[in-house]
Formats: C-alpha cells, sequence, structure tokens
C-alpha cells in the first residue's frame, strides 16, 4: 500500500500570502485512483504527493471538487 499526501489550499483575499494551507492529510491505498475516493475535503484545489514503485518523488494537483469519470460523463 502506497502513502498519499493530501495537502488542501483554499483561495482567499482575505489570507496574507492568498492561499490557506490544511495540515497535510495521509491516505494510504493501493492506487492513486482510490486514495482519492477515501479523499473528502474542502477547498479551492489540492496537491498529492506520493513516492513511486522507482522510489521517485511525484505530484499532481487536482481542482475541487474531483468529479469522477462515471459523474462527468454519466453512466455509459
Amino acid at each position: 500500500m502506497k502513502e498519499y499526501t493530501f495537502t488542501t489550499y483554499t483561495r482567499g483575499r482575505e489570507f496574507i500570502s492568498g492561499y490557506a494551507i490544511s495540515t497535510p492529510k495521509i491516505i494510504e491505498a493501493m492506487s492513486l485512483k482510490k486514495a482519492i475516493k477515501l479523499f473528502k475535503d474542502e477547498g479551492t484545489f489540492v496537491v498529492i504527493k506520493w513516492i513511486s514503485r522507482k522510489g521517485k518523488d511525484s505530484t499532481k494537483s487536482f481542482k475541487l471538487p474531483i468529479k469522477t469519470r462515471s459523474e462527468r460523463k454519466g453512466r455509459l
């Protein structure tokens, strides 16, 4: 099982840097898709960090709320 670290950013003018950063949340899952399903949080966007099989640091950012393919396209 891989450890995925989710950091949520919220955009707003009331923050000094323009963003509020939440504390990182660690989720263990077999794949990125399953980790995203387990993640429930509010914010503007989220940055996900994990270590790949080859030992490299990987990052991916998503705009919230995250919609799955079936929600975007409808039932196939």
